[in-house]
Formats: structure tokens, C-alpha cells, sequence
């Protein structure tokens, strides 16, 4: 279903003139994979985008994560923390290490950080009930409640502050942190 909903956003896309075959080239004549293979410094992008949100959002990005990195999750969503505050953003949907983050998909890069970092956040009774009781259960809800959040987080203002940090070379944030 998921590669179904990629292929409609990219036809949509072409169809409003968004994307075209110099994307389709520039992404290896793979338009469905919303990533650049000759891109760079996607840790500079977490870096940023780690910033942004911290800066626009710091009572509830107290703490920070352990690590954040990229790894091949599969089809088993768009991120995941673990009991060490380690986060893990899926390299099928932002690419790896070496690649950088389209820039069609930022918001939901955002997003997903945005939702892994309120994980680091939790506390452990939370952390337990929001993961351990996902969507299809009753207590769902808590984590439902979480995505919402992140969702809330990421408005035209903050994903501008992310992209001029990434084209300025600043830190993404123009508070005092």
C-alpha cells in the first residue's frame, strides 16, 4: 500500500509540473525512491534538523538522543527508539548515511525525527505504554497522541528555519541555545 501511495504522490507530482525527467535522472531514473545517490552529509542533516526542532520546541526536547542514524528498516515504519534513546530513521524512505534528504520529503523527515526525539523524551512508564501498545490497540492512543504532536510541530515556519539552516550553512536555530 505504501508503494502504491508513492507512486500516486509521484504521478501527481508529474502531473503538476513538480517533478519532471530531470528529477526522475537525478534520482537514478528512479522517481519512486525520493532520493539523491550522489547526495551527502545526511548526519549534517540530522544535526540541523535536531537543532531546528530543539531550538522552536525546547520544553519538549529537553534531552537528546543517544545516537541518531540511519538503517534499513524495512517496511516497519519511519523511525524507532530504542530503550537507550538510540533513534533509527528508516534509510528505505530518507536514504543512507551518504544521502541526503530529498527535499519533497522534509516535512515528513521532520516529522519522524520530530516523533523519535518526544520518544527520548517520555518518561519510561510512556516510553513502555506508547510502544508497547501501538496503533491497533486501545492504548494506541498515547502513541497516536504522540505522532499528532510531532505532526502539530511542523509548521511552513519551522521547515523554512530547517531548509535555510541546510542552504546557509547555520545551526537551524536562532534562539540563545
Amino acid at each position: 500500500m505504501k508503494h502504491m501511495s508513492r507512486m500516486l504522490s509521484v504521478a501527481v507530482l508529474f502531473s503538476m509540473g513538480l517533478l519532471n525527467e530531470a528529477h526522475a535522472l537525478y534520482v537514478g531514473g528512479n522517481p519512486l525512491s525520493f532520493t539523491d545517490p550522489t547526495g551527502l552529509a545526511t548526519q549534517e542533516e540530522i544535526r540541523r534538523a535536531t537543532s531546528t526542532l530543539r531550538c522552536a520546541h525546547p520544553a519538549d526536547f529537553r534531552r537528546t538522543a543517544r545516537s541518531i542514524g540511519m538503517t534499513d528498516l524495512g517496511s516497519r515504519g519511519s523511525g524507532r527508539t530504542d530503550w537507550l534513546n538510540n533513534v533509527e530513521l528508516n534509510s528505505r524512505i530518507y536514504g543512507g548515511s551518504n544521502t541526503r534528504v530529498d527535499h519533497f520529503i522534509h516535512d515528513r523527515f521532520l516529522q519522524t525525527l520530530a516523533h523519535e526525539m518526544l520518544h527520548v523524551n517520555e518518561s519510561p512508564g510512556s516510553f513502555l505504554l506508547s510502544n508497547q501498545f501501538r496503533m491497533g490497540s486501545p492504548l494506541g492512543q498515547l502513541h497516536r497522541r504522540l505522532d499528532d504532536r510531532a505532526e502539530e510541530m511542523i509548521t511552513p515556519k519551522l521547515l523554512d528555519q530547517y531548509r535555510n539552516s541546510l542552504n546557509n550553512g547555520d545551526a537551524g536555530c536562532t534562539c540563545s541555545r
